[in-house]
């Protein structure tokens, strides 16, 4: 069950050339959750494969009250502005979270904002060009308390204990958790030019998130056995910073033809600044699956072995081997000029750091064009991203022949035999397994593509009918017909169905850490052609 509570004042004041607008609130969250399963073992029936009634039947009644999440907050904010062109703003706000400890449970998020309208400054009058030059910039702290009730060792009562109950640690407690703070940086320029025939802003941003809240892997001698293997803790600092654009111009406006275009465009670099000493002093940091995360890298770099394409003589894939104990002493990975068959063990032994790439977008934006003549109008709009990578493991599955998996169409005739061995895909092999009986692996870098995309994101054409030349403007004061068209082309280097994908892991770990990765084949976005009339009366 969810439950939400809250109250707001606000004051608002105009004297002469001053202007206030204030804001008291105070907002209380809860929430509550509770799973049950009834079980049973010897369950009796007619089928012999089961068995038949038995009085020592033991019934197990599986149940878990999920800790109770309550959020307190009490907050204000006040915006301030003389003359409409000095502008200030300031908030203040404390929550306190029952995810954390007493000592750790309230945090405080302060923020302040500035604006100045230069051009309505009187030395601004010679600016003719603009109509428009604000400067702005503010600063703000946020909090994140999104995690789950950890602050005591958690149990569940299964059974594991021969034919009774009992109770199983479920998770270890960490007290002295505590928030993940968000301090946000951005200053902009917004301006209008030429009677505003172009507008926009451009800016500049920088988050630095400290005391993150991750996990982190703990050891099987701790105890869990039906669990997590990994328990939440604040780890270290991450920054994320880029810049902002925004475009608007009116390219031609004469009488019954104009042409408006709208560009917009994000950048976002990402470095791990600092993490936690224990991390630290391992040297490799957080490896999740086939990502890793190390001070002065990006989050989730992509993790795994550099393809060194198919051996001529046994035609199975090769990958390049990695010093191990230089990897274990500075967490670096270098390659020691060796190449080996990329069977499980060896992907597993031989990955490799991937600095810059990993499966986070380094840029992103669209750009859209809207021409009308007269009634007639026709709009279209592109989107784009890129500077990421992805694994595509559906491209694996098709091409690494093992028994199982339907097969490219591609790969027929283009697979290694001993008359071809220059193919374009490995050898066929019976249960993915080498002659000598090694099981394989395609989790290496050769199924790793760049991720770019332009988009053709929507289309439409429109017509406004002359309501009063069909004689139903009486009734009708507008009509208008249309036809849209979205996702009608993707322009892209990847070869698979669709680089537009993210990972909506239920794990929150594996949504941070393990973006860029395809596994089966997703289902593309589709194309969707519509039509219809609006009509208003």
């Amino acid at each position: 069950w969810v439950r939400n509570l809250n109250g707001v004042f606000t004051y608002v004041k105009q004297f002469g050339d001053h202007s206030i607008n204030a804001t008291l609130g105070t907002e209380r969250q809860q929430r509550q959750l509770k799973a049950t399963a009834l079980g049973a073992e010897n369950i009796t029936s007619a089928d012999q494969r089961i068995g038949e009634p038995n009085l020592d039947d033991v019934f197990v009644f599986v149940s878990r009250n999920f800790p109770e999440f309550r959020i307190q907050s009490y907050f204000g904010r006040a915006n301030y502005a003389y003359k409409d062109k000095y502008l200030l703003g300031v908030s203040f706000r404390t929550d306190g979270a029952s995810v954390f400890g007493e000592e750790e449970r309230w945090g405080s998020f302060p923020a302040i904002s500035a604006g100045w309208i230069i051009s309505e400054e009187n030395f601004a009058s010679g600016l003719d060009a603009f109509n428009l030059l604000k400067l702005r910039a503010s600063f703000g702290r946020t909090g994140n308390a999104d995690i789950p009730d950890v602050l005591q060792d958690s149990y569940v009562n299964w059974p594991a204990y021969g034919s009774g109950g009992g109770f199983i640690l479920n998770g270890l407690g960490v007290p002295d958790i505590t928030w993940e703070n968000i301090n946000s940086f951005d200053a902009a320029v917004d301006f209008g030019l030429f009677e505003n025939r172009i507008s926009g802003s451009i800016g500049y941003y920088q988050q630095n998130i400290t005391d993150m809240l991750l996990q982190v892997p703990i050891p099987q001698s701790q105890g869990v056995l039906f669990g997590p293997s990994s328990v939440w803790t604040n780890f270290g600092e991450l920054r994320n910073r880029g810049i902002e654009l925004q475009i608007s111009s009116v390219n031609i406006d004469r009488g019954n033809f104009t042409w408006r275009t709208d560009f917009n465009i994000t950048t976002n670099q990402n470095e791990v600044i600092r993490l936690d000493e224990s991390l630290t002093d391992n040297v490799s940091g957080i490896i999740n699956g086939q990502t890793i995360t190390q001070a002065d890298g990006q989050l989730g770099a992509f993790f795994m072995p550099l393809y060194a394409g198919i051996d001529p003589a046994t035609g199975y894939e090769m990958i390049y081997e990695v010093d191990q104990q230089r990897f274990q002493e500075t967490g670096e990975t270098v390659l020691t000029g060796n190449i080996v068959t990329a069977t499980n063990a060896n992907v597993a032994t031989n990955r490799y750091i991937h600095e810059d790439k990993n499966g986070l977008p380094t840029f992103f934006g669209g750009i859209s064009n809207t021409v009308s003549y007269k009634d007639i109008s026709l709009s279209v709009q592109f989107t784009y991203q890129g500077g990421n990578y992805l694994f595509d493991g559906s491209e694996a599955a098709r091409v690494v022949p093992n028994g199982i998996n339907a097969l490219s169409a591609d790969y027929i005739g283009n697979y290694w035999t001993e008359t071809n061995t220059t193919a374009k895909y490995p050898r066929p092999s019976i249960d993915g397994l080498t002659r000598e009986g090694q099981q394989l692996s395609s989790g290496h870098s050769r199924y790793l593509y760049k991720a770019d995309l332009l988009r053709l994101n929507f289309v439409q054409l429109s017509y406004n009918l002359p309501v009063s030349k069909l004689g139903i403007n009486g009734v009708v004061k507008s009509a208008r017909v249309y036809l849209n068209a979205m996702n009608l082309a993707t322009f892209t280097p990847f070869p698979g169905l669709d680089p537009e994908v993210a990972n909506f892991d239920s794990n929150r770990q594996n949504r941070n850490l393990r973006q860029g990765f395809i596994g089966s084949v997703p289902f593309p976005q589709v194309q969707t052609v519509t039509g219809g009339v609006t009509l208003k009366f």
